[in-house]
């Protein structure tokens, strides 16, 4: 169902829902790539310096559950940018699907590395 002014179709607007769910998705992707290769960095250089009870070790994972919470903020605002009427539901799926693969992709390197011996 479109809207008309006078006899012209208006064209649908972006979600700006879907935007922010889009540039979440996107920021907190980038900054959990920056953890984990910094992780990485420390451990090559101080082999055992990120135990778990280190204070690296813990900031690391705090940061790294930080960004989880706003993987699903961002899936949150996705949800909400599809149930926007007379908006265009572009960005609302990429922010859904990017904020997905994260979320899943961190948990299964979560997994992976707590049954590593």
């Amino acid at each position: 169902m479109s809207q008309y002014y006078e006899g012209i179709p208006l064209e649908k607007k972006h979600s700006r829902l879907g935007i922010a769910a889009l540039i979440i998705g996107i920021l907190v992707g980038m900054l959990l790539c920056i953890l984990i290769v910094f992780a990485g960095v420390i451990e090559v250089s101080q082999p055992g310096s990120l135990t778990g009870d280190s204070v690296g070790a813990v900031l690391l994972g705090l940061l790294v559950i930080g960004g989880l919470l706003l993987n699903l903020i961002g899936i949150g605002l996705g949800i909400g940018g599809l149930f926007q009427q007379q908006r265009k539901k572009l960005f609302p799926i990429l922010g859904i699907s990017i904020n997905s693969v994260i979320l899943l992709g961190v948990c299964v390197l979560i997994a992976w590395g707590s049954v590593q011996p």
